[in-house]
């Protein structure tokens, strides 16, 4: 045992160190205070790993990773069989919140259960097997992860992990392969060290321009929120507060409500009326109305639309999350509660409607009439000015030019407005992305920000500076959020189902048509017409990675997205029909297949990274005619990497003495250099009896296991 631990205690020492920074960084990110007992639960848990007995081993480490745990979650228990129950119970049901969407992150309990594996996986990894390299890429990969959103700077702690790692390796290999260790870590630190400090240039832009599709792949299948809870970085959804927009969103795909109907169309909750150069707000001037009917039905339609409605269409909502607004489709409609009394709040200012109480808040049946115009209709109306949705702060002077020139040469109020919408919607000079959208400097305007300089953004920059540059030019606009249609999730009764989540949250612009009203536009690149089947656009049938997923708001600056997906918002695709007992397990499975294919693709590389040459020798032994001329010069590369070949040195001599310092070979290698010389000398496949293929996998074994050890 002292022998051993003679041996392990410096690979116990660093390993410390690393665990130590990936163990606090977690703790940080989850708001949890890091106190000795932090550091203590590490070093607990390298010191079990120098157990030399298996048996012994592994009940210690779970017996200790659950003391730790009952540290953190002690459930006003003591450590007993009633605390392991009681915690149990807890961790069930905290999973079977996330995976039904209840939660949109994995709550601390279960994090951290999964981290406290993790670290006995990592430990057995660095300290028992010496896979250093490998068990230092998953802890840089997981301090990738959780800095992505929480705006944390992990860059000295990679290098510090690397430089780790590079120690731990040294410990460990032979002396002759100290120059390539050296070399090649001193080369990945530099290019971390680089990365990390790598100026805004062309290079870097053209890097995470590569990139994006993957990011944002990974952000809206919501790989990065299993990372992270409640961290500074912001999340999709509707929020109040719109005073300062800008910077990054991660996709959170809570379920909000659910719409049985036939056809999808945006989810209108409110508009705000007075830009600040930072973002949205509304005047003081709120003109509220009371509703209360007893039979439970409200007709609402907007007053300014004169023309005519499409034929009625029921839908019935359904809602998951007690928040206080209603939702509503563009058009006349007529609510009915499944209770006979229905109590709201409406204010005529920003057309938002509220429930009196959240707990009010009960499911609907709507009567939906939408309004049926066409783009003719609109291009036959004048431009009307409205003072009060003409509202601007002083603008930087380019602005204003802008909208003067993409609006010089159109005569009418449409062209004017489908000028703009062209240009923030297809211009190559613009960029959508959730995950690369830049914080607007303080003292900038957030629009002239965008424009000219980022010209990387979601909604909230495009619907914002549509809505800036039509003002500039005295077009009376405002700017609109709600909800796309959501994701046909089943169908009933002859109807699709919506499912509408904080991912689907969207913000665009309302222009005012004299006589029509209030009319939705959508600047977004590859984003539908927010009334597409009345209003023509600009053909923009063109997807790419920003149609993969609905948008957005957030928890301080709520905005929102409608995509053109399939994925999403096709009312004319398939819909998926099961019953309600299977749905939630096929769900689950098509979710869980998306990481699951990826952890099957790692387990492939690391498998050909690990034992590839060995399969590759044991192809050959079986199927190649001169099967040991083939195979010993590859063996001998794999001993080579232990012990260093003269090249003057024979064969027979390195035999020898790779047999001397290696014990472990017990003659086999003696033997097998033998064969080799008298087949290769006599040009001919002359294998004894001792040569067959139990021997070759017996001395490839005592390979694997000599490049363990030190000589």
């Amino acid at each position: 045992m002292m022998r051993r631990l003679q041996r392990k205690l410096p690979l116990l020492f660093l390993s410390f160190i690393s665990f130590s920074v990936l163990f606090t960084q977690f703790l940080t990110t989850y708001q949890v205070s890091v106190t000795g007992f932090s550091f203590f639960a590490i070093a607990l848990l390298c010191v079990v790993a120098l157990l030399r007995y298996r048996l012994l081993k592994f009940p210690v480490y779970l017996l200790s990773g659950s003391w730790i745990f009952y540290q953190y979650v002690r459930l006003e228990q003591t450590f007993s069989l009633s605390w392991f129950r009681t915690a149990g119970q807890l961790i069930q049901s905290e999973i079977a919140r996330f995976l039904t969407g209840e939660m949109s992150f994995i709550p601390l309990e279960v994090a951290l259960v999964i981290l406290l594996l993790l670290l006995i996986l990592l430990t057995e990894l660095q300290i028992e097997y010496e896979r250093i390299y490998l068990s230092t890429l998953v802890i840089i990969v997981y301090m990738l992860l959780i800095a992505t959103f929480n705006r944390v700077d992990v860059n000295y702690k990679i290098i510090l992990l690397l430089a780790v790692s590079l120690i731990m390796r040294l410990l460990i290999v032979a002396k002759q392969e100290y120059p390539r260790v050296i070399y090649g870590s001193v080369l990945v630190i530099g290019l971390v060290i680089g990365a990390s400090l790598l100026p805004i240039t062309s290079i870097r832009d053209e890097l995470v321009i590569r990139s994006a599709r993957i990011r944002n792949h990974l952000n809206q299948t919501g790989f990065y929120q299993l990372f992270e809870e409640g961290a500074s970085g912001a999340r999709t959804g509707f929020g109040e507060n719109d005073a300062v927009l800008g910077g990054p969103l991660m996709d959170d795909h809570t379920l909000l409500f659910e719409a049985k109907q036939q056809m999808a169309h945006y989810w209108r909750v409110e508009s705000k009326e007075v830009y600040t150069g930072t973002g949205w707000r509304n005047s003081s001037s709120y003109n509220e109305s009371i509703y209360e009917e007893s039979g439970g039905r409200i007709y609402l339609e907007d007053e300014a639309y004169l023309g005519e409605y499409q034929p009625r269409e029921s839908i019935e909502l359904s809602f998951s999350v007690n928040d206080s607004y209603l939702p509503l489709p563009y058009g006349r409609v007529i609510l009915e509660s499944e209770t006979d009394f229905l109590k709201l709040e409406r204010s005529h200012e920003n057309g938002r409607l509220n429930y009196a109480s959240a707990s009010d808040r009960t499911n609907l049946t709507i009567d939906w009439f939408q309004p049926d115009y066409t783009q003719a209709t609109l291009a036959g109306v004048t431009n009307q000015e409205i003072e009060h949705y003409l509202s601007l702060p002083i603008l930087p002077e380019r602005v204003v030019t802008l909208a003067e020139d993409l609006t010089a040469d159109k005569p009418t109020l449409l062209e004017k407005v489908l000028a703009v919408e062209e240009y923030l919607k297809n211009s190559s000079d613009f960029r959508y992305s959730k995950i690369d959208t830049s914080v607007t400097p303080k003292g900038r305007d957030y629009v002239d920000h965008f424009l000219f300089d980022s010209q990387v953004g979601y909604c909230d920059n495009f619907s914002t500076a549509m809505a800036v540059l039509l003002r500039a030019v005295d077009i009376p606009t405002r700017w609109a959020k709600g909800f796309a249609p959501g994701e046909v999730v089943r169908e009933e009764d002859g109807h699709d189902v919506y499912a509408i989540r904080n991912s689907d949250a969207h913000s665009w612009v309302e222009v005012f048509f004299d006589g029509v009203g209030w009319v939705p536009f959508e600047p977004t690149p590859s984003f539908s017409q927010a009334l597409d089947s009345t209003v023509a656009t600009s053909d923009s049938s063109e997807t790419s990675e920003t149609s993969q997923s609905t948008e957005e708001s957030s928890t301080s600056s709520s905005s929102t997205e409608l995509s053109t997906s399939n994925e999403s918002t096709s009312a004319t695709d398939e819909p998926t029909t099961t019953n309600h007992f299977w749905e939630p397990m096929i769900q689950l499975f098509k979710n869980s297949w998306r990481y699951l294919r990826w952890l099957i693709l790692a387990v492939c590389v690391l498998s050909l990274w690990r034992w590839g040459v060995t399969w590759q020798i044991l192809i050959l032994w079986r199927f190649s005619k001169q099967s040991l001329i083939r195979v010993y010069p590859r063996l001998l590369k794999q001993i080579e990497k232990r012990q260093e070949r003269p090249a003057e040195q024979t064969l027979h001599a390195y035999a020898e003495r790779v047999e001397a310092n290696f014990p472990i070979f017990d003659g086999d290698f003696r033997t097998l250099t033998q064969n080799y010389e008298a087949a290769l000398y006599a040009s001919a496949s002359i294998e004894t009896q001792e040569i067959d293929y139990p021997f070759i996998k017996k001395l490839l074994a005592k390979i694997r296991k000599m490049n363990k050890k030190s000589i």
